[in-house]
């Protein structure tokens, strides 16, 4: 099926791009939650003012992620774990689950 993305959808199109998605990807996620649009004539014409949009957002996003990037510079976070708990992957053996309240860490 032939979309135009509404919106930017991590992974798969920017926002004002055609792609060819499969039906089920389209009918079941696409279209529900709005990030995209049939291909039809009308939202062919739209193409230039979707991609406006979405460089807006995607600036928009940007600069709210820089602020609370700004707001946590220099916190600490103190974590704890008991001895021989396995932790996941993304997460350091010395390191476990934090407690965090008010811009301070929690010992």
């Amino acid at each position: 099926m032939k979309v135009v993305f509404l919106e930017d959808v991590e992974g798969v199109a920017q926002g004002g791009e055609v792609k060819d998605v499969k039906n089920g990807f389209a009918r079941n996620f696409l279209l529900p939650q709005n990030l995209a649009a049939p291909a039809t004539h009308n939202n062919l014409q739209r193409i230039g003012k979707l991609q406006r949009q979405a460089d807006v957002d995607r600036v928009q996003k940007f600069e709210d992620m820089r602020t609370v990037a700004e707001g946590i510079e220099g916190t600490e976070v103190i974590m704890e774990m008991r001895a021989g708990q396995r932790m996941p992957g993304v997460v350091l053996q010395n390191s476990a689950f934090a407690t965090y309240s008010g811009g301070r860490a929690a010992r």
